[in-house]
């Protein structure tokens, strides 16, 4: 919380703001000013909590400024200072709102016990008002986001600003944060993210089923914005690393510092880095300033569309050819074309799987559309997309794709040949990148990037695909109950290991049976 501590008399000023402990008493902010004139200034900028003010004073009085802060519509409580005990002061000061009033000379403890008082008074009516508010924010955010209405931005900042006193500037960064879970519970994802951002004095906003908007004040100052920015990563980033593990996924795309009033805007910023989240794997990205509009007018429409086509074309021919590393550049071109104009995911789904129906048309195979497209959909990156697509080409085109599970013809240094041999052992159990770097003695990210490196896999998608190979194993070759074979895998969860199995096979666990 905030208070101002205005009184022309400089020995006051410093007396209440040394003796009282303000810390103790919920207060970050304290500043003293030395009239009313000067205290009014600073109050639009300030928006305190509590006023703790004399009556008497030059420039402009303590009931004038008083009267004056009345106008910007705040919650603050007044707390007078007076060395005259007239009623006619006491019923000024009840006039223009104040809480308490004190004859000086001060006695420190009877103040602090009106600062406590006042304190407890406005926690408790902020914390009645704010489900009204809470409410009309999320309703007026649904018409401005969702909806799409006109005229209604201007008021939800006005809202904001009035409610959560840390918005103090005309400036906000827009934050659009998408969370993937196995289980489905996105909702409650989002509550406890939201708690943590609240501690850096950010506001959560409803949009889609798993995607929420954050508003973080801001002003029209680089230096400022960057470190918020930066702090603001900083958060979510340690929010990513915790959460991971138990199978959420954050991506987050964060806009420039726009005006308040500019709600859409800082959204179109916001949705445009969380679309280059798709592409560069990444999983915070910033806004850099350009424009989607202005990317896709440097070239029409039909450019971009024949130049979609010659890569579609380039990919079937290598396809056919049956050219590894030829398929992989051009994949790899599409990507980058791709994420260069700023395309959607849905959009370049819809390429690759035009690609796919045209092979398998052209090569006389059946194929499976809709299994392929279900699985792409469901993927976070482009780069994951890309790779489980030629999967598909491998199995479907190809006939045969390579396991992690027989024998290697690769070459791999001492320790990924050591670190592989304890995975194979130990699979079943619950295996973490700190439990196997220990084992080949080496740090957490040195072992993770040797191991990427080497085996053109990360940690977590190499055990991965190790489990569900041998699950696959036990299909074939068991009449065990697949929920039976999930926990000996190592993945006990059977809705996490269903999904994560037609991830990486592109079928269900019934599907390999029914192929016996």
């Amino acid at each position: 919380m905030k208070v101002m501590i205005i009184d022309d008399d400089g020995q006051i000023r410093e007396g209440i703001r040394r003796a009282v402990p303000w810390q103790s008493l919920g207060f970050s902010f304290v500043e003293c000013y030395a009239n009313g004139e000067e205290a009014l200034r600073a109050f639009p900028e300030v928006r305190p909590d509590l006023m703790i003010c004399d009556i008497e004073m030059p420039k402009l009085s303590g009931l004038e400024l008083g009267e004056a802060v009345q106008k910007y519509g705040t919650d603050v409580r007044i707390i007078y200072l007076t060395a005259f005990s007239d009623f006619e002061y006491a019923r000024g000061a009840m006039r223009v709102g104040a809480e308490d009033y004190i004859l000086k000379p001060v006695k420190i403890a009877d103040l602090i016990n009106s600062v406590q008082e006042n304190v407890r008074k406005l926690e408790k009516l902020r914390q009645k008002d704010s489900r009204y508010y809470y409410a009309l924010m999320q309703d007026l955010a649904e018409k401005i986001y969702v909806l799409g209405r006109e005229g209604l931005e201007k008021e939800l900042f006005s809202l904001i600003q009035q409610t959560t006193p840390a918005f103090s500037g005309d400036y906000i960064q827009t934050m659009l944060l998408e969370i993937n879970s196995v289980d489905g519970f996105e909702s409650d994802a989002f509550l406890e993210l939201e708690k943590e951002l609240k501690k850096i004095n950010c506001v959560m906003l409803p949009y889609r089923m798993n995607q929420r908007i954050f508003l973080a004040s801001s002003f029209n100052s680089a230096l400022y914005n960057l470190n918020y920015r930066f702090q603001i990563q900083s958060e979510l980033s340690d929010w990513n690393s915790v959460n991971s593990e138990i199978g959420y996924q954050l991506q987050a795309g964060i806009s420039s510092a726009h005006p308040g009033k500019e709600l859409k805007k800082g959204l179109l910023e916001a949705e445009e880095a969380l679309t280059d989240s798709f592409y560069n794997g990444k999983a915070i990205n910033v806004y850099e300033g350009k424009s989607r509009k202005k990317t896709v007018s440097q070239g029409s429409s039909q450019t971009t569309r024949q130049q979609l086509h010659d890569l579609q074309r380039l990919i079937r021919e290598a396809i056919t050819e049956n050219d590894e590393k030829k398929l992989e550049l051009r994949l790899e071109q599409l990507k980058n074309f791709s994420g260069g104009m700023h395309l959607s995911q849905e959009r370049f789904l819809r390429e690759l799987m035009r690609i796919y129906s045209k092979v398998t048309e052209q090569l006389g195979l059946a194929g499976d559309t809709d299994q392929v497209y279900e699985t792409l959909a469901g993927c976070d990156t482009a780069g994951e997309c890309i790779r489980i697509f030629r999967e598909y080409v491998q199995r479907h085109v190809y006939e045969g794709h390579n396991s992690l599970t027989g024998p290697s013809d690769q070459t791999y240094s001492h320790t990924i040949e050591k670190a592989i041999h304890y995975i194979q052992e130990h699979y079943p159990e619950p295996l973490s990148i700190s439990r196997v770097a220990e084992y080949v003695g080496k740090s957490d990210n040195h072992f993770s990037a040797i191991f990427k490196k080497e085996v053109g896999l990360s940690f977590t998608e190499y055990i991965t695909r190790l489990r569900i190979e041998k699950a696959c194993q036990m299909l074939r070759f068991s009449t065990k109950q697949v929920k039976d074979i999930c926990s000996e895998v190592g993945i006990p969860d059977y809705l996490y290991f269903s999904k994560t199995f037609k991830k990486v096979m592109g079928c269900t666990p019934s599907d390999i049976r029914k192929t016996i």
